[in-house]
């Protein structure tokens, strides 16, 4: 899979500030900024939208975890729960996964079974640390634009270049921006200062994507529930897609009710998107397959 070409890639602008983003979109939508705005729509609104097709977020527990001392017991090898994660995205009729903890032989197991039916960025293209976030699709569904990197801290003072890509969506011919992450933990000391930096690049991000004019799709385990969620829809117009609010109202109101399970695993669109189904699962076959669960929404793209 190759790069863009430099020269056929359009410059980003400076961003917008949201605030003024979201002020010329009340305008030309009559909508009302009083308080923090829904993310989602009522759901019978919602059933009268048709999706155009439907995004995951998984974390596949990576090949060196399950590996004999590794940290995960009671798993399968890496390979063999390659082929569940495989099983888990053909049975939900995933079209576009970000992919976290995608190691070198997790990724050698899924080119061997898919083989030109999924593409995915950044692969084996970089350093061997950056393959382990990478964003798949479906190739008769999704044809490779644009593939960059940002750079966010990670543990020991790396810097993972992790993916943001333009996909152009064949049967619509709309192009929408995916971008994936994998935010660090603690596992190697008080990761937090380095979560706050990722998600100050990760909003500067979302809004230069935003002020392209193309929808935009954040994949990603943030490590982070409220912190991070309140952090990207404040400060970019990017909501979740199992709700709560959005907006630079100083109530930040995360996701509730049964459904809504505040995760480290999210999924997030901006605002001139409609997502029209969430879902969280977590059952045996995601048990044998990760210590995470997966997480997809079903999404209906702008009118042209």
């Amino acid at each position: 899979m190759r790069r863009a070409d430099a020269s056929t890639t359009p410059k980003l602008r400076r961003p917008i500030p949201w605030a003024v983003l979201l002020v010329v979109s009340a305008l030309l939508t009559g909508l009302s900024m009083t308080g923090a705005a829904s993310a989602t729509q009522p759901s019978a609104a919602r059933d009268r939208v048709r999706p155009d097709f439907r995004v995951a977020t998984f974390n596949v527990l990576g090949y060196n975890h399950t590996v004999p001392g590794g940290d995960r017991k009671g798993f399968a090898d890496g390979r063999t729960r390659t082929n569940y994660a495989l099983r888990i995205l053909n049975y939900w009729d995933i079209d576009v996964v970000g992919f976290q903890e995608f190691q070198t032989e997790n990724r050698e197991r899924f080119m061997k079974l898919t083989g030109d039916t999924w593409a995915h960025y950044p692969g084996d293209t970089l350093a061997r640390i950056d393959m382990h976030n990478s964003i798949a699709w479906r190739t008769d569904t999704w044809q490779l634009i644009e593939s960059h990197t940002v750079k966010i801290p990670y543990f020991f003072d790396w810097q993972v270049n992790m993916p943001y890509i333009l996909l152009k969506h064949l049967k619509s011919g709309r192009l929408v921006w995916f971008a994936n992450f994998h935010n660090p933990a603690n596992s190697h000391g008080n990761a937090e200062p380095k979560r706050t930096e990722a998600m100050r690049r990760q909003v500067v991000l979302a809004n230069r994507l935003y002020a392209t004019g193309m929808p935009v799709v954040f994949t990603g385990d943030f490590n982070e529930r409220e912190d991070y969620f309140c952090g990207l829809t404040r400060g970019a117009p990017m909501k979740a897609s199992q709700g709560g609010s959005v907006g630079i109202s100083s109530t930040c109101r995360p996701p509730t009710g049964p459904t809504a399970r505040l995760p480290i695993d999210w999924i997030f669109g901006s605002t001139n998107l409609t997502f029209t189904k969430h879902k969280h699962r977590d059952g045996k076959l995601v048990q044998k397959t990760t210590d995470h669960p997966v997480i997809f929404a079903d999404v209906a793209l702008p009118p042209a």
